[in-house]
């Protein structure tokens, strides 16, 4: 359920999470958050819980049963109208996506033509890392095949350049392991 505008959700802040870098990517992500939000692998879905006690709209989509999430089958067929969000996020899970270029291209088509997608990714060597240690979301849903540990910079601009976006913003964060991409739909 989405809430309406101005109306405060009560939620523990974090009361799950997926590891201990997920506040740091929300606390990165939500200022280039605006207008209605859904979130897409949103595992514990604690981005749009965030953002709808700071008054914001927002839904989040998982193909994994997490609690308190929307479940969907598939990613790339995703209930919603052409043009419904203002901003779409995918946070630290586009690597998990193994038809990351089918959602990419579903995500394009329901996103606003001056909506936002804001991607966090690892890169494949930190990736090996941190998926050692914190292992928490893998030991409850598996790794699957076709996922990595990680996208290189160069294959998440690539990737949302080939469905219809181009990178307008991109920063490094979280000690320089982490990447923000902020994507807008290309116009023809």
């Amino acid at each position: 359920m989405i809430p309406k505008k101005g109306k405060i959700i009560k939620t523990c802040d974090l009361e799950m999470r997926m590891d201990l870098m997920e506040r740091n990517r929300i606390t990165n992500v939500l200022p280039f958050v605006k207008g209605k939000l859904l979130d897409v692998g949103c595992g514990y879905n604690n981005l749009v819980k965030k953002y709808r006690k700071l008054c914001g709209e927002g839904v989040g989509t998982d193909i994994f049963p997490w609690k308190g999430v929307d479940l969907v089958e598939n990613a790339a067929i995703l209930p919603f109208p052409d043009k419904s969000f203002d901003t779409i996020t995918i946070i630290g899970a586009l690597n998990h996506m193994v038809n990351r270029k089918e959602v990419l291209k579903e995500l394009k088509r329901i996103l606003k033509d001056d909506g936002r997608l804001i991607v966090t990714m690892i890169s494949p060597r930190i990736g090996k890392i941190a998926h050692k240690f914190f292992k928490r979301d893998e030991k409850t849903r598996g790794f699957r095949q076709g996922e990595t540990q990680g996208l290189t910079c160069n294959e998440v601009e690539s990737l949302l350049w080939n469905v219809g976006f181009y990178v307008v913003c991109h920063k490094l964060f979280q000690i320089c392991f982490n990447n923000l991409f902020i994507a807008k739909k290309k116009s023809y």
